[in-house]
């Protein structure tokens, strides 16, 4: 968020392989193993702060959008909540297609002062403007913009609330260990995406790859 409390948004580059030229957050994070600074946190112990996942988020910032790293102090940074989600991506590929995303989703927030400077990397970003909550609805209104399904999902799921109550946010008001699951909308349903899937659907957990 900028100091006028307008979030960044970004928009996919059309040439990414899952769900691209849609409208989204500012970034993702995306935390890797064998990292330094560690990016990697086991949940229990890292609440609240989840360093490992703002220094992933950082990285991916720069990597992204060009920001320098001294621009987003990780101090400031203030984890809220997690989301567990899952959408094929047909609106690109059809109902038959290979390719979506299945994963869990830390919140963070941040707010600088003035904008910080932006430098798009083209193979992930084709665009990216500052809006306002009221500009971010009428956006999503648009029939003629493309959305991600998680970020619709989070936003309807406590991110308007969030960004309306931005400084109690920003204090940790609302941070919490929950892991809230959803579907995503019914256009990202693929064919082989059954009634009688849940949220454990194709989850690898740690004690099975143990066992193997």
């Amino acid at each position: 968020f900028d100091d006028q409390d307008r979030m960044l948004l970004t928009q996919r580059a059309g040439t990414k392989i899952t769900f691209p030229n849609v409208w989204t957050n500012t970034c993702c994070s995306h935390p890797l193993y064998d990292m330094t600074p560690n990016e990697v946190d086991v949940a229990d112990d890292a609440y609240p702060m989840f360093p490992g996942i703002k220094h992933a988020a950082v990285r991916k910032c720069k990597h992204e959008l060009g920001i320098a790293p001294e621009n987003l102090p990780k101090e400031d940074i203030q984890f809220l909540t997690r989301f567990h989600y899952w959408a094929a991506d047909t609106v690109t590929y059809g109902d038959d297609t290979a390719w979506g995303e299945h994963e869990i989703d830390y919140i963070l927030f941040l707010q600088v002062n003035g904008q910080v400077p932006v430098d798009a990397n083209p193979d992930e970003v084709s665009d990216y403007k500052y809006v306002s909550m009221e500009e971010m609805k009428d956006m999503m209104e648009d029939p003629d913009l493309l959305w991600s399904p998680w970020f619709r999902g989070i936003m309807n799921r406590g991110g308007f609330d969030w960004w309306a109550d931005l400084r109690g946010s920003l204090q940790g008001k609302y941070t919490n260990l929950d892991v809230t699951f959803f579907d995503p909308p019914k256009e990202h349903y693929a064919s082989y995406n059954l009634p009688s899937h849940e949220r454990k659907t194709g989850v690898l957990s740690s004690s099975t790859v143990e066992q193997t």
